[in-house]
């Protein structure tokens, strides 16, 4: 049924994208049912939470004693309309990417872009004097999904895409232009948000150039994937000596009527099917129901 909109669980976008929204149902049923208790304390252990473990914090000591937040940031969202956003822009231009550099490059070019997004905010939060007076966390999608466009464009910089308003237009103009969008926003609201962005982009094109280069930075990260498959990968089941001995009579029996059907065919491409015998003629015509 998912497969009819486009949505394949066999790809790494939907597989994302999946990750994302179970993500934010399971934050939002736990904030429903623990509102629903009518206890405040229940309310702020669950908003703690999240805030300690899942965000990530502009502080770098607690990045330190919480490094996970690095990637986890990247897919955890608060309300719809920032999910809705990003699971638009990672179907729409994720799609592409994933057919230009294929379905094993998804998940490291992702999370490198979560881990770009998360060093620029945290800089710009230690050195930028108007920040460094106000504390802030980063969340969501955007920065990973900023940095799987950036690796498309630099893959395929004249890949053109339809926009609503717009006609076809390239996509790294489509880039370029958020980029400079989220640049010029850093002073009005959500400057983290926009870092992020730019940082993830950045992170996103250094992925895709260094890969040209025929340098995989992601190359360490295969192993660690690979590893985590082979976990969850069923163990071939033990043939025990009774199976494997009736396989090895099949296989025997199998030989020596394919030899039986040889022997017949020959005979009758000499002499004509009715100089087959009756035991003949009835093995033949065993055989050929069987098939």
């Amino acid at each position: 049924m998912l497969e009819n909109f486009g949505f394949n669980l066999r790809s790494m976008i939907s597989r994302l994208i999946a990750v994302n929204i179970a993500v934010f149902l399971l934050y939002r049923i736990v904030l429903a049912i623990v509102g629903m208790s009518a206890i405040a304390s229940a309310v702020a252990f669950w908003e703690n939470f999240s805030l300690q473990y899942i965000l990530l914090s502009s502080s770098w000591q607690h990045v330190l004693s919480h490094p996970w937040t690095l990637f986890t940031h990247a897919f955890f969202h608060r309300d719809l309309w920032h999910l809705l956003m990003n699971v638009l822009c990672l179907y729409g231009f994720g799609r592409i990417t994933e057919d230009l550099v294929g379905y094993k490059k998804i998940l490291p070019i992702y999370l490198f872009g979560a881990l770009g997004g998360a060093l620029l905010f945290l800089i710009a939060f230690s050195i930028v004097p108007s920040f460094r007076q106000m504390p802030g966390v980063a969340f969501g999608a955007s920065g990973a999904v900023m940095a799987i466009m950036a690796a498309a464009v630099t893959f395929a910089p004249h890949y053109e895409v339809s926009l609503l308003f717009l006609g076809r237009i390239r996509l790294l103009w489509v880039v370029f232009g958020m980029g400079i969008v989220d640049f010029i926003n850093i002073p009005m609201q959500n400057a983290g948000g926009h870092i992020a962005h730019i940082g993830g982009a950045l992170m996103g094109w250094l992925y895709a150039y260094q890969l040209q280069k025929g340098r995989d930075l992601a190359q360490p990260l295969y192993v660690v994937f690979d590893f985590v498959a082979t976990l969850f990968k069923p163990k071939p089941t033990k043939q025990t000596p009774v199976y494997r001995r009736m396989q090895a009579d099949k296989e025997v029996k199998e030989k020596v009527h394919e030899e039986k059907v040889n022997v017949i065919l020959e005979k009758i491409s000499k002499s004509g099917y009715e100089s087959l015998s009756k035991e003949e003629k009835d093995f033949l015509f065993s055989i050929s129901n069987k098939k």
